[in-house]
């Protein structure tokens, strides 16, 4: 496991045969656990009530606490202790024993700490009467369910609607006596929203925002939400759109409360313009949100914008461990819930292709959100994605200048041994040799040639940062080195082309384009960047240059 302060706790533990469950494990994690107690490797396993959900791991006996953590606070509070529901009880008592997995009768035991918590108890658990069960489909998520019924085709007509709620438990609820009427108000909101259009002969079909709606898993609200303020225009800036994320409910509802305690003001907003380079500070939108308007508090946004930051910064898993107080496996859950919400935003932005600004936003939010998956800066993530390797180890590999996958393989191997586990190692050779064989098969593929010359070495001289292509050292000032590099990750990408506000914001990309142009020539590298005459740019390395779109250079 990648090294941080919750992997750590969990190896002890899971060396002494114990280990912990809950819902900010991220995946690795959850497997190794379940793995671990399925094996019997684990013989303790303490858990919160969400490995009593869908999890299939059977016990002998199954220990229960009859309270739990709510899980909403205000904002400077600790979460509330409340009673399990019966439903929580019962799924977890069902934990204890398993027809066909050896624990075919078990002990469920909850425990009290007097006679009249026991009397309680009793009565609520054992006598008590089951919770009532609740459709999923309520009134409100009506819109998005009918949405995905109209995307795969089991709708097509005004007609067939009724026919595909009347048969659900929510119809058949007392609250529903009038299926058809709810409906129709629910495809009403759909076609005004512009989710839908309604054809000659009431036939049914979604637009192109529905389809979003319908791949993306989003609330209807909320995408709803993303297009009236795509259209509105007030946020100009990729930092405005992930301030606005965290309002979504997807975020909202999944990710927490992030508090840092003994943070001055000042010292955040300086660390956030640090991250962004600017252009936070710069921002009208976000300065008028520094501060919640109801407590006077620093707007707690802020810190979940520096949790969003500080991730893609590549900062050590252990720092943010330490200063978010929130394990390894909720970081990463928590980024990779970020990614998939700037993603759908970038989906949305990208529908209007009369607005030039709108589409390289999206852009810029396509490649925050690849930045978040992988918690890298952009000349990390090649590496990252080519190998599949954890930002820690990518990290690691950097720090001994081991920067490419052909680094790797020309690397002496008892070095490798020292900088990442054996284990890990023995994968990422595995991975490599399956890489080599596909680039000896895809040999025609131009844009694989041209981006393995270029190497980022990681060397330094006179505050010159040094580059290698095609085997020919040139040293970059910082700030042309930064420009070649996102250009360089440009083309490595579905979206060549890099809006000028992603390489600096500011007006002062031109200058440095042209410097950085004129490095290639007094070097005679055989490479270009190219303008779409829009305010985008890319690389041209030697192979590819028949791209047909070129609109100027020099």
């Amino acid at each position: 496991m990648p090294p941080s302060v919750q992997n750590e706790i969990l190896g002890e533990c899971l060396f002494g045969g114990t280990a912990f469950h809950h819902a900010e494990l991220d995946q690795d994690q959850r497997e190794l656990v379940e793995m671990g107690f399925r094996s019997g490797e684990i013989t303790i396993l303490v858990s919160t009530t969400t490995l009593a959900w869908g999890v299939n791991l059977p016990a002998k006996n199954v220990f229960i606490e009859s309270m739990k953590y709510s899980g909403s606070r205000s904002f400077n509070c600790r979460d509330a202790l409340i009673p399990l529901s019966t439903v929580e009880f019962s799924q977890a008592a069902g934990r204890a024993g398993r027809i066909g997995y050896d624990r075919d009768y078990g002990r469920a035991v909850l425990t009290a700490t007097s006679p009249f918590e026991q009397e309680i108890l009793w009565e609520n658990y054992i006598y008590g009467e089951s919770s009532t069960i609740v459709s999923g489909l309520t009134e409100e998520r009506l819109p998005e369910f009918m949405v995905r019924l109209i995307s795969c085709g089991i709708i097509g007509s005004r007609s067939e609607i009724t026919d595909a709620f009347s048969d659900t438990f929510w119809s058949r609820s007392a609250e529903n006596d009038d299926v058809s009427k709810t409906a129709e108000a629910a495809l009403d909101f759909l076609k005004k929203s512009e989710l839908i259009k309604i054809t000659t002969g009431d036939q049914i079909h979604v637009t192109k925002l529905g389809d979003v709606l319908s791949a993306s898993g989003f609330s209807a609200t909320s995408i709803i939400d993303i297009y009236e303020k795509s259209i509105e225009g007030g946020l100009s800036g990729a930092l405005e759109w992930i301030y606005f994320s965290f309002r979504l409910s997807e975020w909202r509802n999944s990710s927490g409360f992030y508090i840092l305690n003994n943070v001055s003001s000042d010292d955040l907003f300086k660390r956030l313009n640090e991250l962004s380079d600017g252009a936070f500070e710069g921002s009208a939108y976000l300065a008028s949100r520094l501060f919640d308007t109801k407590n006077g508090l620093i707007n707690r946004r802020f810190f979940e914008m520096l949790f969003a930051l500080e991730w893609i910064s590549g900062r050590k898993t252990r720092d943010l461990e330490t200063l978010f107080n929130r394990g390894s496996g909720g970081l990463r859950q928590n980024a990779s819930l970020l990614c998939w919400i700037l993603k759908t935003i970038s989906s949305v932005l990208e529908l209007d292709k009369n607005l030039p600004d709108s589409i390289a936003l999206g852009r810029d939010l396509s490649a925050l959100a690849v930045r978040l998956k992988h918690g890298l800066t952009p000349e990390k993530i090649g590496l990252a994605e080519a190998i599949d390797l954890d930002r820690e180890f990518v990290n690691r590999l950097y720090d001994f200048g081991i920067s490419s996958v052909d680094d790797i393989r020309n690397s002496d191997y008892t070095i490798l041994r020292e900088i990442l586990p054996q284990a890990i190692l023995k994968r990422v050779m595995k991975k490599i040799n399956r890489l080599g064989r596909n680039d000896q098969e895809n040999s025609h593929d131009v844009n694989r040639h041209s981006t393995s010359d270029v190497i980022f070495t990681g060397n330094n001289r006179r505050l010159k940062k040094e580059l290698k292509i095609a085997g020919k050292s040139i040293y970059l000032q910082p700030r042309l080195y930064s420009y070649f590099q996102k250009l360089w990750w440009g083309i490595k990408s579905e979206n060549p082309w890099i809006h000028k506000e992603s390489l600096e914001p500011g007006l002062n990309q031109a200058k440095y384009i042209s410097k950085l142009r004129r490095v290639f020539r007094d070097n005679k590298l055989d490479i270009k960047i190219i303008s779409d005459g829009a305010g985008r740019y890319r690389l041209l390395l030697p192979e590819s240059e028949n791209d047909p779109a070129v609109v100027g250079d020099d």
